[in-house]
Parts: structure tokens; C-alpha cells; sequence
């Protein structure tokens, strides 16, 4: 496993320890509606098809914001992921997915709840969700939208699970698509 991968998996698992840190002192569990249930798997493994439709949507798109998305997408893969294994890259996906789930639904989203309401709760952490993957312009309103979703499908699902399998089966599938696609054109 390389250096840059394990910072990456402890970057994103770090996330979800944020999450329950700060959730500690905010009276916030941002695990609270996790729970191993059947229905929330297969909401989450369903939830995955809209997002990959929408990923390759834009990624076959020739728009000019797309041509620059590819660009830094492309850079970031083949730095991160080029030499890395199906392991490696799952458990990366899947820290992504239990990390930034438990720090954006579960405590982001859920404390704006208790304050502001479900709506204001959900556009909220969506635009943060958005604002914190910052690798475009264009990226920030396209992961705000996947925030949207993820948010969504974690209060029509009332299950955590849902948004974090959708999250890290996402990821894997994206990653996989990019890698192979790097390594036909390579």
C-alpha cells in the first residue's frame, strides 16, 4: 500500500471520527440511525445506479467543464489509485463512504435539523457536502447535487446505511470505470 493511499484512508476515516467527536460535544450521534438492516442495503446498492448514471452523464459530456473535470480527475487517479489493488481501492471507497456519511448526514445534516427542519437541513448539508470536494467549480455544484441525494435517501430511508453504502459503492464503481479506462488508453 503506498503512502499517498494510506493517507487518503486516513483522511477519510478521520472524518467520521470528527464526526463523533465533535457530535460528543454538540449532543449530536452521528450514528444514531445506523443500523444493519436489509432494506437500507439494497436502498443503498439501488441509489447507486442514479448516481453512476449522472457521473457518466457528465464524464462523456464535451462540455468544457467536463473536458476540465476529466483533466484533474484524470491527475488525481493516476496519483492516488495507479498502482493500487481492488482491496486497496475498496477500502478506501468504503472509509470515504462510512466517513463522510457520519460527518455530513449524520452530523451536519442532522444537527441543521434540529435547528432549521428536514428541507433547510438537507440544502444545507448538500451545499457544504458540495463546497468540501473543491476540485472544480463545476464539481462543487455537481457533489452538492450528490449531497442532495444522499441526503434525501437518508431521510426516506431513516437509515445511515443507505447514504454510506450508496456513498462507497459509488466511489468503487467510479474509481474502477476511471482506472480501467486509464488503462486502456494507456
Amino acid at each position: 500500500m503506498t503512502r499517498t493511499l494510506i493517507v487518503a484512508l486516513l483522511f477519510e476515516g478521520s472524518l467520521g471520527v470528527i464526526a463523533v467527536a465533535v457530535g460528543m460535544t454538540l449532543g449530536i450521534d452521528p450514528f444514531a440511525d445506523f443500523r444493519w438492516e436489509w432494506r437500507a442495503l439494497l436502498a443503498g446498492i439501488a441509489a447507486t445506479a442514479p448516481m453512476l448514471a449522472g457521473f457518466l452523464a457528465v464524464w462523456r459530456s464535451e462540455a468544457a467543464f467536463a473536458r476540465r473535470l476529466r483533466a484533474r480527475v484524470d491527475s488525481a487517479v493516476r496519483t492516488l489509485f495507479a498502482r493500487s489493488s481492488l482491496l486497496e481501492i475498496a477500502l478506501v471507497c468504503l472509509a470515504a463512504g462510512i466517513g463522510e456519511e457520519a460527518l455530513f448526514r449524520g452530523l451536519i445534516q442532522g444537527g441543521l435539523e434540529q435547528q432549521f427542519g428536514p428541507a433547510s437541513a438537507l440544502w444545507g448539508a448538500a451545499a457544504i457536502f458540495g463546497l468540501a470536494h473543491p476540485v472544480t467549480r463545476a464539481y462543487v455544484f455537481v457533489a452538492a447535487v450528490a449531497g442532495y441525494f444522499l441526503g434525501w435517501l437518508w431521510q426516506v430511508s431513516d437509515n445511515l446505511l443507505a447514504p454510506i453504502t450508496a456513498h462507497a459503492l459509488y466511489d468503487l464503481m467510479v474509481l474502477l470505470i476511471l482506472i480501467r479506462d486509464q488503462r486502456w488508453n494507456d
